[in-house]
């Protein structure tokens, strides 16, 4: 199953399904930040190919994208390790992009306009165990991040993306939400 903001015939994927017989092959037109399991349940491996830099809003394009894997994770993005001082390339940064057409003085990086996020590679490494996967396997070549992560069971209390992105009840069902015994404190 493929999933693309785009339509197969502008995305590239209508071309190579024809031309490789891969019509058994899902394709939805849908923006990461949409997905769900609940509309398309989960998967084995997911990809989650030059992806992250491209949205608005990278950390829910990962955990959407991490909500479809039962069990593995691959991405791979685009990364500033080699743009920051030695040293720095082992923080978490991200860097925004701005608009070229708007700020020119500030570059087009790729040349690609779409582009809105620059990651450290131990940023996007700690976002990925953000949202309960441990990596396996992290490899940058210059621009470029790989990482090859498996899910991790979690116990204990909810996290802050489950407070975050409206997974947890504000209240608790049932609760009195004007008695402040009920109220829960994170």
């Amino acid at each position: 199953m493929a999933f693309d903001f785009r339509h197969k015939d502008n995305s590239g994927f209508g071309l190579a399904q024809y031309i490789n017989g891969m019509n058994d092959i899902e394709h939805h037109q849908i923006n990461v930040l949409r997905l769900s399991n609940d509309k398309y349940g989960e998967f084995d491996i997911v990809l989650c190919l030059g992806l992250l830099y491209h949205t608005s809003d990278p950390y829910l394009a990962l955990a959407n994208c991490a909500s479809l894997s039962k069990n593995r994770l691959l991405i791979e993005s685009y990364c500033i390790d080699s743009m920051v001082s030695k040293g720095l390339n082992k923080e978490l940064i991200m860097r925004f992009i701005a608009d070229p057409s708007r700020f020119p003085q500030y570059g087009n990086v790729n040349n690609d306009s779409s582009n809105f996020w620059g990651f450290t590679s131990e940023c996007l490494k700690q976002m990925v165990e953000d949202i309960r996967f441990d990596f396996k396997r992290i490899s940058v070549n210059a621009d470029r991040v790989f990482i090859d992560a498996e899910r991790v069971t979690f116990k204990g209390k909810d996290t802050r993306f489950d407070v975050a992105y409206g997974l947890v009840n504000e209240v608790p069902v049932g609760s009195n939400p004007d008695d402040p015994e009920k109220w829960v404190i994170f």
